[in-house]
């Protein structure tokens, strides 16, 4: 990632006002695996952008996580333009 790009799970955590050693409490999980989200080495499970999302109180972080997972994205075009073709 670059320095001119922020991370979304970073950027809601700190909207919060929560460091990510209370934040990873509240949900969870530990402080390095919520950094390696924040710092896009490891891929963040929809369940934990979820919990983010209403501990965080952003629901924006919900849309733009799903932004990001291409192939669920892929998959809700794909589905939506079966069932217009039906």
């Amino acid at each position: 990632m670059s320095e001119t790009q922020t991370n979304i799970y970073k950027t809601a955590r700190e909207y919060a006002g929560l460091n990510r050693i209370k934040a990873a409490e509240k949900l969870g999980i530990s402080s390095s695996c919520l950094k390696d989200y924040e710092i896009d080495w490891r891929q963040c499970p929809d369940v934990i952008a979820l919990a983010m999302s209403k501990l965080y109180r952003t629901p924006w972080l919900r849309v733009q996580h799903l932004q990001r997972n291409v192939v669920f994205c892929l998959n809700s075009h794909i589905s939506v333009f079966v069932a217009m073709s039906l």
